[in-house]
């Protein structure tokens, strides 16, 4: 993090001590700054996926799209939009396809709501839909 003590006064404001392309002079504070944020190495640990993991997640999705892709074949094609000659679709296919049939039936694992303050542990909000996931 920048301190205010290593921030410059420019016209009109702060800088944060972050200059782009080779504007700062080297041996100056900001050039300073930049090449030692530059040569730290991110010692950031993740979690590595098995295989199993990856591979089930994926045939969930794909179980998903079939079962979508079957769902627009037997649906009759009741709202068509009628006049659109010139215009653009008002609906991408893929945008709603995914929508409709992915995204609403796990978004319930995605938008969950919390109820406490963001921390450490925080206090999630049970929701339950009666209507197989269109509203909660």
């Amino acid at each position: 993090e920048v301190t205010e003590t290593e921030c410059k006064k420019i016209k009109g404001g702060v800088r944060n001590g972050f200059v782009t392309g080779n504007h700062a002079k080297k041996g100056s504070d900001i050039s300073k700054l930049r090449d030692d944020r530059l040569r730290k190495k991110v010692q950031e640990e993740v979690e590595s996926c098995s295989f199993v993991d990856a591979f089930f997640t994926y045939l969930c999705y794909a179980v998903l799209v079939i079962v979508g892709y079957f769902n627009d074949f037997i649906r009759p094609r009741t709202s068509q939009e009628r006049n659109r000659v010139g215009y653009n679709p008002l609906y991408a296919s893929f945008e709603s396809f995914y929508t409709r049939h992915v995204y609403r039936r796990i978004r319930d694992a995605w938008n969950i709501p919390i109820c406490g303050v963001p921390g450490k542990y925080c206090t999630v909000k049970d929701r339950v839909s009666y209507d197989h996931g269109w509203t909660f």
